[in-house]
């Protein structure tokens, strides 16, 4: 866990994960900051991204959303479709991404 998109990015760069959860909407710094760095730097990390937002109508997240095609999971959620988000999200990635 990450308390900002920086602190995010410095963890990155030393380590691979399943699973990057984001918000669009950080207290420091910007989910959309932080992905584009993932794709930019971490470029096979990018495959394991799910966006988590309470503002899924939001037109520029849309477009983002649509641009970078990122799947994303609308707050509320249940703990059983977090779970299966991230399950789908780490059963897609695991030809792209292999392990650290």
């Amino acid at each position: 866990e990450a308390a900002s998109g920086q602190l995010a990015a410095e963890e990155l760069m030393n380590d691979t994960f399943d699973a990057i959860l984001t918000d669009l909407r950080m207290a420091s710094g910007s989910g959309e900051t932080l992905i584009q760095w993932i794709l930019l730097n971490r470029p096979l990390m990018g495959s394991r991204i799910l966006i988590v937002t309470g503002d899924p109508r939001a037109k520029p997240l849309l477009a983002f959303v649509s641009r970078i095609n990122i799947p994303m999971l609308s707050k509320p959620y249940t703990r059983a479709q977090l779970l299966d988000a991230v399950a789908k999200l780490i059963r897609a990635a695991e030809p792209t991404c292999p392990a650290a």
